[in-house]
């Protein structure tokens, strides 16, 4: 009979949601490092609630650090959810807890600034 592998994590993750000008976004994710040494993780993200453990297939898998910066195919008032999960030897722990991430509507900024001197 095989043995299971069974790891316990325990992520938080957290996450800002920044903008430098409209339809120029970035989602800075971090989280608590799992007490599991040599881990890596995987970052799911998608559109709606139930991002985890392969459905959809993870966002970015393999990452070494705590910390991921998102930029791709992010548009203003979208709702992006995310979550985390810790693998180590090909075997992956549950998720983390689902973080929701409302990427911000920027004003368009003003023009036609004038004036003259006197």
């Amino acid at each position: 009979m095989p043995k299971v592998k069974a790891l316990a994590f325990f992520l938080t993750l957290a996450a800002v949601a920044l903008a430098s000008s409209p339809g120029q976004h970035q989602v800075a994710l971090s989280w608590t490092a799992s007490t599991t040494t040599g881990v890596t993780y995987n970052l799911y993200r998608g559109s709606a609630t139930g991002v985890c453990n392969g459905s959809p297939a993870p966002y970015v898998k393999g990452i070494t650090g705590t910390t991921y910066t998102d930029t791709a195919n992010l548009t203003d008032g979208q709702m992006i959810f995310y979550n985390v999960s810790a693998v180590k030897g090909g075997v992956e722990s549950a998720c983390d807890g689902e973080l929701q991430v409302l990427i911000p509507v920027l004003p368009a900024p003003p023009s036609g600034l004038s004036g003259t001197a006197q």
